[in-house]
């Protein structure tokens, strides 16, 4: 990792120590000069870790900086993404304006770039990412993280995409995406330096997830539903932000069943007209298709009755039994996590 240096010059970084150290741009985490020279400024007061366990951010920056550049659910789905989007760069923000996307912050980072109905979610670039020692120090040292490293330039990098005009920087700094205090002229410069480290068009040493720009959630989900490598774990819930209630989950699993019935009455309806004329009402073979047609209108409704009411069941009972797991899990975790605590 000694090959590796930060994205940028230190003459352009937008975010100084000074500012970081609270005295400048107020988007910062508080404190003094002299500490944050001695404890580098995190992402958020705590995180949860992968075993679960809540732990203070300040205790180890390295594993907070990877819980919060997590993109492991996406690389996952490499193979897939072809079907999620494009393979071009991401929209600028004026952009998603005016395709009518709500811009969504977000500080979940595989949820960068994925846009839905609600909206196109977007993490905020904390100012620590735009601090030349930051870089230095915590993605840059030796012995670090190429998968970390990878991630940050990424993040980085969408911003090149997003942010490409005055107005972009504007709505930006507007939803706290990036400090307050950016002007334009700091952030062109800023963007000419970025450019002159990263190449945008090779993405070396920028992770694959950024092959892509924008993510279709609802494609996302597909992926982690009906993939053979994902579905025993995620049929249900899928890749994330699905159904917040049963009715939901009903409302947009089944609501094409209206179409399907709405087809029905309407055959049903000319099957009724026919009989009503002088001309069909001797036909035997018309005869015939009516009443059988009659008989599958009847038939199908129960059926799905039947199947929806089935899969209600269903879908309960592996939410009952998948919380009583967890629950029973977190249990054991935390005996262990207190058993630890007390050795130590």
């Amino acid at each position: 990792m000694g090959g590796f240096k930060p994205p940028f010059r230190q003459s352009v970084e937008i975010c100084s120590d000074t500012d970081l150290a609270g005295e400048g741009s107020k988007t910062c985490p508080p404190g003094n000069a002299s500490s944050t020279q001695q404890r580098p400024p995190v992402l958020s007061t705590i995180y949860v870790d992968r075993d679960g366990r809540i732990q203070s951010s300040e205790d180890d920056i390295h594993r907070h900086l990877v819980a919060e550049l997590d993109l492991s659910r996406l690389n996952d789905a490499h193979h897939a993404l072809w079907w999620t989007g494009r393979p071009v760069p991401a929209r600028p923000l004026h952009r998603q304006r005016t395709l009518g996307r709500e811009i969504v912050p977000t500080e979940q980072f595989d949820l960068h770039l994925v846009w839905s109905d609600q909206g196109i979610f977007v993490k905020p670039l904390a100012g620590v990412f735009l601090n030349h020692a930051f870089w230095q120090a915590q993605l840059c040292g030796g012995g670090g993280d190429v998968a970390l490293y990878e991630n940050a330039r990424g993040l980085l990098l969408s911003y090149v995409w997003l942010v490409r005009y005055e107005i972009d920087l504007a709505l930006a700094t507007e939803a706290r995406l990036l400090p307050r205090d950016t002007q334009w002229a700091q952030w062109q410069a800023f963007v000419r330096d970025v450019l002159r480290h990263v190449d945008p068009n090779t993405l070396e040493h920028v992770n694959r997830r950024f092959a892509f720009g924008e993510l279709r959630l609802n494609r996302l989900n597909q992926i982690y539903r009906l993939s053979p490598r994902f579905v025993r774990r995620h049929l249900l819930r899928g890749y994330g932000l699905g159904y917040k209630t049963y009715g939901s989950f009903f409302n947009r699993s089944f609501g094409w069943l209206i179409i399907v019935f709405a087809f029905l009455s309407t055959v049903l309806s000319a099957l009724q007209v026919g009989l009503a004329t002088g001309r069909l009402v001797g036909e035997s073979a018309y005869q015939a298709l009516s009443v059988g047609f009659a008989c599958l209108c009847i038939t199908i409704p129960v059926v799905f009755a039947l199947a929806v009411a089935w899969i209600f069941v269903a879908v309960f009972l592996v939410h009952l039994f998948e919380t009583l797991r967890f629950n029973s899990h977190l249990e054991q975790r935390r005996l262990s996590w207190k058993k630890e605590d007390q050795d130590v």
